[in-house]
């Protein structure tokens, strides 16, 4: 109990900035400094002793430096156009047929845009259907299409945004003798 007592007193006085004490033998210790014989530091002066000096005063911290500032994020790229299949020259699809051009991998959110440019060989401009379809419904008998043409002989068309997703271009050639003859080109933007 004594030396916790002894060590409130220190710190108390330590931020008191009291003197030291004298010592109960009459021998005085340093101001702030080790007690004296018989007597803590900062305690009242006994019989026969001097008083103590007064502690000198603490100096100020220093402030703690700024922090530095953060780095900038990079841009986010803006989408640009991307070739997914530039037609590769002349296409014959056969009468009353289906074609898929693909697969191609988009992702989510890209928009396809499929240019179909008739080439007729035979009689009249050639009758074509088309669409983005998802890859794994290019056999169905009703697939999904996206930015789909129906009955057209040449055409551009662009598909909404589309999910992440691997994706073909269908072309059903609608003529009932001739052959449907055409060039292609699919970009993607994303």
């Amino acid at each position: 109990m004594r030396k916790r007592l002894g060590l409130v007193g220190l710190l108390l006085c330590g931020a008191l900035a009291c003197g030291g004490g004298g010592g109960g033998d009459g021998t005085g210790g340093a101001a702030g400094a080790a007690p004296g014989t018989g007597g803590a530091a900062g305690s009242v002066a006994q019989t026969g002793g001097a008083p103590g000096g007064t502690g000198g005063t603490g100096g100020t911290g220093g402030t703690g430096g700024t922090g530095g500032t953060g780095g900038t994020g990079g841009a986010a790229p803006l989408p640009t156009d991307h070739l997914v299949d530039d037609g590769g020259g002349l296409r014959d699809v056969k009468a009353g047929a289906t074609f898929a051009i693909g697969p191609f991998s988009l992702p989510d959110g890209a928009t396809a845009t499929y240019t179909l440019t008739d080439m007729p060989q035979g009689f009249g401009s050639d009758s074509m259907n088309a669409g983005v379809v998802p890859d794994s419904e290019v056999r169905a008998a009703n697939p999904t299409a996206w930015g789909e043409v129906l009955g057209v002989s040449s055409a551009e068309e662009t598909t909404p945004a589309l999910p992440a997703g691997s994706y073909d271009l269908l072309i059903a050639c609608r003529n009932v003798i001739d052959d449907c003859f055409f060039t292609d080109q699919i970009t993607a933007y994303y």
